[in-house]
């Protein structure tokens, strides 16, 4: 049966690979052509240097890919002879990537949508997004699907491989805190906004409910999160109904997909030495395609989950302390900036609301992502060792499923509870399983130094289809 499993494994992966490079063709044949009749400047240099050179030195157009799924595929594009010309291709499909119904459409418009967010985010924060360039209609083998084009980042390496590495640059918190609060604080919005994103969000919220329930009645738990789930019994739907329910507010616009993942950074300039940054300090936010109108707390939960894994992580593999100190100072810093940036015109009870939901969110995307679709954690330190990973991917369920009842059960953690009160039961909950973590790693053997994460010498990103389909893109292969 294993290697049955291997083989279809084997051929998925074979097929997600042919169809990544049939997809590159076909973008990098669309940027040559309609580059010609672009007035962006980029465009029109492309277009120069791939026609105006002759003979066996002439230019061309050629991509990398970056990543992709069920939803989309991204490709870095450039011109050998001419770095400087070098952009980001995002083409999209009418596939959701978290719906098991291989029929269902899922509206292009969101790409739209994303194209002219990212257009006013970047009149707002221009310094935390990339400008888009284009946005093409593509039609391929009966497939209509979109082309959005950008230009390319500097900043182009995943935040999570600082908190892989265990070296977080004290400037992003900051930066990042004011990046969300910004986008939370837009007043001109339809309220109506890619609302269709947030049906198809339905579907995780009943397999997350699904499986919540299937292991609250189990009489045999197989693991902690499963054991906690008997525990608490059916009221833990309660929690789960809660959070979707949360999700159907309209507080303002948000980014809705901001898991660490999904935001950039400039790359260590240096492997050897993790405590030496790039000069600028650089966050840029990126894939904004389910940008919607929903809870301010999901963004900044959703950056909260990846850091809180990785110091679990850390202390599982007994890395050095100063690994999960640098974290938990990352994490005070982002929640009061961003709290500190929303504070105008918002009473002490109305902030503590916003900052419970932070929690909420972020467990949330503990056990859905991390737990019951094993997404990312084998990217997380030591996780080449299976029983680690095994072990970070159940505490997970267990710390997200307790961040969301913090969160929702009201007669767990009254609505009167304080910032205060809320910020020291959330440490407390954090505390209890980084220790469980470090005693269950057998402290006795010395501390394990810190290494460059996977991601950063693979030169590689992970995007979010990874959760879905297990099959990381194959990274920057250039044909």
């Amino acid at each position: 049966m294993g290697a049955t499993n291997n083989n279809i494994d084997k051929t998925q992966e074979i097929w997600e690979y042919d169809e990544k490079m049939k997809k590159r063709d076909l973008v990098v044949n669309t940027i040559t052509q309609r580059s010609e009749f672009s007035t962006h400047q980029i465009l029109q240099e492309i277009n120069q240097a791939t026609t105006q050179s002759s003979g066996a030195g002439s230019s061309k157009v050629e991509a990398t890919v970056l990543s992709g799924g069920y939803t989309n595929y991204s490709y870095k594009i450039f011109v050998p002879d001419h770095p400087h010309l070098c952009l980001f291709a995002k083409l999209t499909f009418e596939r959701a990537v978290w719906n098991n119904d291989k029929d269902a459409c899922y509206d292009l418009q969101r790409t739209v949508n994303e194209y002219e967010l990212m257009e006013t985010f970047s009149k707002i924060k221009p310094d935390c997004v990339v400008p888009p360039l284009a946005l093409w209609d593509v039609e391929h083998e009966g497939q209509k699907m979109k082309l959005l084009v950008t230009y390319w980042s500097k900043a182009d390496e995943q935040l999570s491989n600082q908190f892989i590495d265990g070296s977080i640059d004290p400037r992003i918190a900051p930066k990042l805190a004011n990046a969300l609060a910004a986008i939370h604080s837009i007043k001109d919005y339809d309220p109506c906004f890619n609302e269709q994103v947030s049906s198809y969000m339905d579907t995780s919220f009943r397999q997350l409910r699904s499986s919540i329930e299937d292991a609250c009645v189990k009489s045999n738990p197989q693991n902690r999160t499963e054991t906690y789930c008997a525990m608490m019994g059916t009221d833990l739907l309660k929690v789960i109904d809660a959070n979707h329910a949360d999700f159907r507010k309209s507080d303002c616009l948000i980014h809705s997909d901001s898991h660490t993942f999904n935001i950039l950074v400039e790359a260590k300039p240096n492997q050897r030495d993790l405590d030496l940054f790039a000069p600028n300090g650089t966050v840029v936010l990126c894939d904004w395609e389910m940008a919607m109108v929903g809870p301010c707390g999901r963004d900044v939960g959703l950056v909260l989950a990846w850091p809180l894994a990785c110091m679990v992580a850390h202390a599982l593999k007994n890395t050095e302390s100063n690994a999960n100190i640098q974290i938990r100072i990352f994490v005070e810093t982002f929640l009061k900036c961003y709290l500190s940036e929303m504070s105008s015109g918002r009473t002490a009870e109305e902030l503590a609301n916003i900052y419970r939901g932070c929690f909420g969110w972020a467990g949330f995307f503990m056990v859905a992502a991390f737990h019951l679709q094993d997404g990312f954690i084998g990217e997380a330190p030591g996780a080449e060792n299976k029983k680690a990973r095994e072990y970070v991917r159940d505490s997970m369920g267990v710390l997200g499923l307790k961040l969301m009842r913090m969160s929702y059960d009201t007669e767990y953690v009254p609505e009167s509870t304080n910032l205060t009160e809320l910020s020291l039961l959330f440490n407390t909950l954090v505390d209890e399983e980084v220790m469980q973590a470090y005693v269950s790693s057998g402290a006795k053997r010395g501390m394990q130094p810190r290494k460059s994460s996977l991601l950063r010498i693979s030169n590689r990103r992970v995007s979010d289809a990874g959760i879905v389909n297990r099959s990381i893109t194959r990274s920057q292969v250039t044909i």
